[in-house]
C-alpha cells in the first residue's frame, strides 16, 4: 500500500457495522473489488448517491509567491466510497465524506493529524458519476518538507483529487 501522497490500490474500509441492519451483507479492508460490487449491487436502493468504487487520478501543485509551478499527476487509484453512519462515508483511514444535508454537495475531511497537521475540510458538488476536490497541505506540514527559503516565499502544496464512479452506474438506479 502507498501513503497519502500516492493514493492506495484499494483503500482500506472501515467496517459497516453501524448500517448493516438496512443492508444486505458486509464489506471491510478485506474484501474483494468484486465483492464491494456485489454489496452495493445488492444494496442499490438504500445507497447514498456518493456511495461506489471510483477510479481516481491524482495531482500536486506547489505555489508560492514568486510563482506557480506546473501541476503533476502523481498516481491512478481505485477507491471505494461507503456508508458508515447517517450522512458520513468512509474513504480510508484518513478521509471521510460528510453529506450536507439533502444536497449533492460534500465535504472532503482530511485528517493530517498522524502527519503533524490537523483536520481540513473541503466542499465539493457531486454529479452522480464525477467529483473533483483540491485541498491544501497544512501549512505546519508543508513547512517540515522544505527548505527554509521555501517557507520565506510562503511556499503552499495543493492536491486534486478526479474521480470518475465506475460502479454502480446511472443505469442502474430506479
Amino acid at each position: 500500500m502507498k501513503n497519502r501522497f500516492g493514493g492506495l490500490l484499494l483503500m482500506v474500509l472501515f467496517p459497516c457495522l453501524l448500517i448493516a441492519q438496512n443492508r444486505i451483507g458486509v464489506i471491510d479492508g478485506n474484501s474483494t473489488l468484486k465483492e464491494c460490487r456485489e454489496y452495493f449491487r445488492r444494496n442499490i436502493d438504500q445507497l447514498d448517491p456518493i456511495e461506489g468504487i471510483y477510479q481516481v487520478e491524482s495531482f500536486a501543485q506547489e505555489r508560492n509567491n514568486y510563482r506557480e509551478f506546473p501541476i503533476q499527476k502523481l498516481d491512478s487509484y481505485t477507491i471505494v466510497v461507503v456508508k458508515i453512519r447517517e450522512g458520513v462515508f468512509h474513504v480510508s483511514d484518513y478521509v471521510t465524506i460528510s453529506r450536507i444535508g439533502e444536497t449533492m454537495y460534500y465535504n472532503y475531511v482530511v485528517d493530517w493529524s498522524d502527519e503533524g497537521g490537523g483536520i481540513t475540510t473541503t466542499r465539493f458538488l457531486f454529479d452522480g458519476s464525477t467529483f473533483s476536490v483540491t485541498h491544501e497541505l497544512p501549512q505546519e506540514m508543508t513547512n517540515k518538507k522544505l527548505s527554509s527559503a521555501y517557507i520565506k516565499a510562503n511556499t503552499k502544496l495543493f492536491f486534486t483529487e478526479n474521480g470518475v464512479k465506475e460502479f454502480p452506474v446511472s443505469s442502474m438506479y430506479r
